[in-house]
């Protein structure tokens, strides 16, 4: 099968980490496979498609509607008589699905990689779910987002959930338990909760006279309300100097695993998400997970098994989830940390995903009735 991908860029974001797993697990199987993207600039993920013989299409976007996006999307579509395309991102799958309308043999799943309430604007978020009508299938990478667009009569026959996939050769046994410290991994962001992150360790030092290290990895929003979100948080880092004396900004990174063990736990405060790939690649690497309590983090997780869950809005329910962690003996540790293996193995391997994906794509090319 000959299989076109299209995304925005291949920067450092989750979304794009999957669709690189993704294409280059199809690839594996013996699919043709090519990647198509609008901000080459963006190139984080690049030698890793290069490596694995996947092409990349690029056309830089021009103009904030990218109409020339969509008219390459159309010629390539016909000069690489692909069989199937398989979008992720709300604007990649506005282009896929227009594009794919002057090709309608070919196979269209669109996949949201995120929650409905990243949604800035309804009538346009309407409008998205409304072409996808014309697809074959939707996807959701969590089981809560493919519930909610269930709620469309037109969408609820053709949505259903895919999990993240991740190679597992880099899955280590616990080993020595590392030292009191904990991981953020995400965009520096309004999104990802900083601010109660730092109040929740003030209510720990209060408590306990101490806080432990915290490193957070990630680039910084570049939209000007994250600015802001950055610049309040920073501020508030500078009213409390003893958390801000234990906390260490990385910047952004590629060695998320080797962070990870060197980390006790992660510490996931987000407002919303998708499905995260930083908390599947702590089960990976046998860390333990706290998390906020939105979307599918309660079923991944898994309190106690595999982590604890608090209400992000609380930064006192924060601060109680720390001290669960702080305070494991050894070997509740180790029995949550293998916990967290256990599970990743048996449920986020890349060739579940890649497999899931290839069935979504079996069987004849869709209609151009929408809401079918």
């Amino acid at each position: 099968m000959k299989i076109l991908c299209v995304i925005d860029s291949l920067g450092s974001g989750g979304a794009q980490r999957q669709l690189v797993n993704l294409a280059c697990g199809l690839k594996a199987r013996g699919h043709i496979v090519d990647v198509f993207i609008y901000y080459p600039h963006q190139d984080f993920f690049l030698s890793e498609l290069a490596e694995a013989g996947v092409a990349v299409h690029a056309l830089p976007k021009k103009g904030k509607l990218g109409v020339n996006v969509l008219v390459g999307l159309v010629r390539l579509l016909h000069a690489g008589k692909y069989d199937a395309l398989i979008s992720f991102l709300d604007t990649p799958n506005v282009y896929s699905v227009v594009a794919s309308i002057f090709s309608p043999r070919l196979k269209l799943v669109v996949s949201e990689r995120s929650s409905h309430h990243h949604d800035k604007n309804k009538y346009l978020a309407l409008g998205k779910r409304l072409l996808y009508g014309f697809t074959d299938k939707v996807v959701a990478n969590s089981k809560s987002q493919a519930e909610w667009l269930r709620r469309y009569p037109w969408l609820r026959g053709k949505t259903m959930a895919i999990y993240n996939g991740f190679p597992m050769a880099d899955q280590a046994a616990s080993g020595e338990i590392p030292p009191m410290s904990f991981l953020v991994v995400g965009r520096i962001g309004p999104e990802k909760n900083g601010i109660r992150l730092v109040e929740a360790l003030e209510l720990f030092r209060r408590k306990h006279g101490y806080v432990p290290d915290i490193s957070w990895a990630g680039k910084e929003d570049i939209l000007p309300a994250g600015q802001r979100y950055v610049s309040a948080l920073r501020a508030i880092l500078d009213k409390y100097p003893g958390v801000r004396a234990q906390w260490n900004w990385l910047g952004e990174r590629r060695d998320i695993m080797d962070l990870l063990r060197e980390h006790r736990a992660l510490i996931h405060p987000s407002l919303y998400e998708g499905l995260p790939n930083v908390v599947c690649e702590a089960f990976i690497a046998g860390r333990p997970v706290i998390a906020s309590g939105v979307c599918d983090h309660p079923s991944l997780v898994d309190e106690p098994a595999r982590g604890f869950i608090f209400d992000p809005l609380d930064p006192v329910q924060i601060c109680k989830a720390i001290e669960h962690v702080v305070f494991l003996s050894e070997q509740e540790w180790r029995e949550m940390s293998e916990n967290s293996m256990n599970y990743a193995r048996s449920q986020l391997g890349v060739d579940r995903m890649v497999e899931e994906y290839e069935a979504l794509l079996g069987g004849a090319g869709r209609s151009l009735q929408p809401f079918s």
